[in-house]
């Protein structure tokens, strides 16, 4: 029996039998090297429950408040497992949908999570809640989630299903970072 990697080496190391040059060598790497990412992506995104990953949710409770018109942070009277003084915390409308699945996915692990007891501004599908430490971060930086939320909002998705589909707009955005990254290592010109 051949060891795996002696023949995930071959594989990537050997060219094609069609008389290419380096090339073939250089397209099968990067069909492998992404194939390997779009499998640990998604086996992050199915493996990793909501809510178990540093300030998730007040990543989330950011894009959804830039949806909500809340593009920069304000004021608000509501505390969260980061920012438990809720005298001085910023943040913006955030859909109750949203709150709640959050909410439900509670891992005892501090992730933004909001004090429900501390809402007291609410219009009866929104509420205030902070998101100080993803304040800081400028709004082009949350295009995928942003993109992927709209979507969601557009196709009438629940918070859950428009929490994965962030997840997989994000490692879409990764997977061609890390193409782009390829083809420059390997010289060739993002045309072709």
């Amino acid at each position: 029996m051949v060891p795996v990697r002696g023949v995930l080496w071959w594989f990537v190391m050997n060219p094609y039998p069609n008389g290419h040059d380096g090339r073939s060598r250089q397209g099968r790497t990067t069909v492998i090297v992404l194939a390997l990412v779009v499998l640990c992506g998604v086996l992050g995104i199915v493996l990793t429950p909501p809510g178990s990953t540093p300030d998730v949710w007040a990543h989330v409770y950011r894009v959804d408040a830039m949806l909500n018109g809340d593009v920069i942070a304000r004021p608000v009277r509501t505390a969260s497992d980061y920012h438990p003084d809720a005298e001085h915390n910023t943040g913006g409308w955030v859909d109750d949908d949203v709150i709640a699945f959050s909410l439900a996915n509670d891992r005892h692990y501090v992730s933004g999570l909001v004090n429900a007891s501390s809402v007291t501004v609410r219009d009866g599908r929104r509420s205030e809640v902070p998101f100080d430490n993803t304040a800081v971060y400028p709004p082009i930086a949350y295009l995928p989630q942003l993109a992927a939320f709209a979507v969601g909002r557009l196709l009438r998705l629940d918070a859950a299903w428009r929490f994965y589909l962030a997840e997989v707009f994000q490692l879409v955005v990764y997977l061609a970072a890390v193409w782009i990254g390829l083809r420059l290592l390997a010289g060739i010109p993002l045309s072709r």
